[in-house]
């Protein structure tokens, strides 16, 4: 969850106050994603925070 008013809401949840991720720390998470990916490795996959957290679809 990051920290905007959806993922705070949705922290709530869970009992957290706020979510556990900043905006920037997100946006460097996902700018680094985006550096690192090839076509032919990351393709069609989908990520957790960082590149090295692949989910099958």
């Amino acid at each position: 969850h990051v920290q905007t008013d959806m993922g705070d809401l949705a922290s709530d949840a869970f009992g957290l106050e706020f979510a556990p991720i900043t905006i920037d720390q997100c946006t460097r998470d996902t700018a680094e994603i985006i550096e690192k990916s090839t076509k032919q490795d990351h393709s069609g996959k989908f990520f957790d925070r960082t590149i090295d957290s692949i989910y099958l679809w």
